[in-house]
């Protein structure tokens, strides 16, 4: 059996697997660029990422500054997972 969670305050995506009832998480969840998640590409738009040039990058997690993505609605049955969000460019 196998755990897995998601993180509601930041775009829910998937920062917790472990093995059922153990405290040690494989994943490593610092961050939300860690998780897993949805990452989106797009073609350039001036976007800037620390004084760099980026392009369009929608992403789960939300914004390299922190920002959250929204979480519109979310749920868990015991057996599944579901999160519809709106992603925050990178």
């Amino acid at each position: 059996m196998m755990q897995v969670g998601m993180d509601i305050s930041r775009g829910a995506g998937i920062c917790w697997v472990s093995e059922g009832g153990s405290a040690k998480n494989w994943l490593n969840a610092y961050d939300t660029g860690r998780f897993i998640q949805q990452s989106y590409y797009g073609r350039e738009d001036g976007s800037n990422w620390n004084g760099q040039k980026w392009r369009w990058n929608p992403v789960q997690g939300g914004s390299w500054q922190c920002h959250p993505s929204s979480v519109q609605e979310h749920s868990c049955d015991g057996k599944c997972l579901t999160a519809k969000i709106t992603p925050r460019n990178w």
